[in-house]
């Protein structure tokens, strides 16, 4: 029986993206085939890593080497950390400088600090893009890449599903930003919670575009850069997708016949 193929696009949400490991395990053990991908900030780089052919367990080791100061590194101007540290572990890491050497298809989105539009990368150099992805302004600096200012592309789309629309495949969106249930206490957990609420609102137009969509709620009070629930993270997704993946199977297959995979197959 042939593999299904499909497009996976990836959420933003800082830590949280550890879920995006779960996801990502359960569909190698289910024999699905992820042809196309893409992601926005910390979805961004978990994409790239996915199309460089990492395995899931090498995913969870890198997360879990991440320090503090490899994502705050004092910067004061014009953001106030630099994620100059991360670039570095990720080129070391990775070890790639181009797109022709990944193994798929995989779009990273950024948002132009002065245009204010959204644009997706497939070209020039994959850990820049990335790293300009994940740049959460104004937390982080803006990163120039090829002489653009590029911040966070969840600002304009945290759910980077329409790159993908192009391919002959089914598209499963995977989210990471439940808001807290618990309140938010203090200027920077309330900071924090509000440009979650932006985020979330960015990916409303992007659901539509794919086949299925799911919220990985169980990472709800999960801080976003709290490293140490790097397991928590994966194991609570790899559940949530053993539970509803009949449901999502389901409207990946019916997508097959719908207009909008018949239009790309055109």
């Amino acid at each position: 029986m042939k593999k299904m193929e499909i497009g996976l696009v990836l959420s933003g949400g800082a830590a949280r993206a550890a879920a995006h490991i779960g996801v990502l395990k359960f569909l190698e053990e289910k024999g699905v085939r992820v042809s196309a991908i893409s992601g926005s900030s910390a979805g961004a780089i978990v994409a790239l890593l996915m199309a460089a052919s990492w395995k899931t367990e090498e995913m969870r080791e890198l997360l879990h080497s991440l320090e503090k100061r490899d994502i705050f590194r004092f910067r004061g101007s014009p953001g106030i950390f630099s994620l100059e540290r991360l670039e570095r572990r990720l080129r070391e890491a990775l070890q790639i400088e181009s797109y022709d050497e990944l193994e798929i298809p995989c779009f990273c989105a950024v948002t132009d600090m002065q245009s204010a539009q959204v644009h997706y990368l497939s070209e020039g150099d994959p850990i820049r893009n990335v790293i300009a992805s994940s740049a959460l302004t104004p937390i982080f600096s803006p990163v120039s890449v090829e002489g653009r200012l590029f911040a966070d592309g969840g600002f304009r789309d945290n759910l980077p599903a329409r790159p993908l629309l192009k391919y002959n495949l089914p598209i499963l969106g995977i989210d990471v930003n439940p808001l807290p249930k618990r309140g938010s206490a203090g200027v920077i957990s309330l900071t924090i919670h509000t440009v979650m609420i932006l985020l979330r609102g960015t990916t409303l137009p992007s659901r539509q575009l794919c086949d299925s969509y799911r919220m990985i709620d169980a990472v709800s009070d999960m801080p976003l850069f709290d490293f140490g629930r790097v397991n928590e993270a994966i194991e609570a997704a790899y559940s949530q997708m053993q539970r509803e993946w009949d449901s999502i199977e389901e409207s990946l297959l019916s997508s097959l016949k719908s207009d909008r995979v018949a239009d790309a197959r055109r």
